[in-house]
């Protein structure tokens, strides 16, 4: 009779009912960038990633289907759809549901975010000594020494003009 809800087999002289799966969802949620050109998301889910366990009582295996199909579409504060998962095992009344949902969440880069320049800061700190030298004949050499000590900072300076300071330091050293 083609009006029963299962398929029957007939298998020496006994009925074998095909029995549903049992179907199990997953909800899902999708982080993706908005689209420049549309200003919106959407993504497109394959219908077994709703599935969370399906399983059929008689061992077949299972197809999954999804309604609505998508794509799914999104926004910055995300939009929620109600799915219904159709899992079949491809035999006549062998189909079980369940019902999930799909948040889609579009991602958009904040336009005012301050620009920082990675460029190091730079200063010297000179330092000048005098180091006059004292022989037979008193004399004071005139010719002082400059040397500079460069020092590099690692941190980034939010200015694309680096600072340069100078510190001096003046010594007198007998020889």
């Amino acid at each position: 009779d083609t009006a029963l809800d299962s398929w029957v087999l007939l298998q020496s002289e006994s009925f074998v009912l095909n029995q549903p799966p049992n179907a199990i969802c997953q909800n899902l949620v999708r982080s993706l960038p908005v689209d420049a050109a549309t200003g919106a998301c959407e993504v497109v889910v394959n219908p077994g990633d709703f599935d969370n366990g399906s399983s059929d009582p008689d061992g077949d295996p299972l197809m999954f289907s999804v309604v609505p199909s998508g794509p799914y579409t999104g926004s910055t504060t995300g939009v929620v759809t109600t799915v219904t998962l159709i899992v079949s095992d491809g035999n006549a009344g062998g189909t079980g549901t369940c019902e999930a949902t799909i948040t889609v969440v579009c991602i958009s880069e904040p336009s005012d975010r301050p620009s920082v320049s990675s460029e190091p800061s730079v200063s010297f700190e000179p330092s000048v000594s005098i180091e006059p030298s004292v022989s037979s004949k008193p004399s004071v050499s005139s010719k002082p020494s400059v040397s500079f000590e460069p020092s590099v900072s690692s941190k980034p300076s939010v200015s694309s003009k680096p600072s340069v300071s100078f510190e001096p330091s003046v010594s007198s050293k007998p020889s």
